[in-house]
């Protein structure tokens, strides 16, 4: 009789199987973070705005606002070659990859 509690892989593929369930996990974990994070700064930039009017951005502050626009898109994309070359170092460092 089959016993339900067991795989029948190698080592490598099971380890690769936990470890893309538990990244899963703590993407799903890190993405509902951050949506409370962004939801509450925005409740709170709605509760200071109120009762102010919009005003309309000077030119020094669109070009503010276009330079924190860019060094985000440029700090994501860094921290994203980060992330892959540290995951690359943990596949090196469990034999998995070369």
């Amino acid at each position: 009789m089959h016993d339900p509690f067991t795989l029948d892989m190698e080592i490598v593929s099971a380890i690769r199987l936990i470890q893309k369930n538990e990244r899963g996990r703590q993407g799903r974990l890190r993405y509902i973070q951050i949506n409370e994070q962004i939801t509450k700064a925005t409740e709170k930039k709605a509760a200071r705005e109120g009762g102010q009017k919009k005003v309309e951005m000077t030119q020094q502050e669109k070009e503010y606002a276009a330079a924190e626009f860019a060094q985000r898109r440029i700090r994501g994309i860094l921290a994203r070659k980060q992330v892959e070359q540290m995951r690359q170092d943990e596949m090196v460092f469990l034999g998995m990859a070369r």
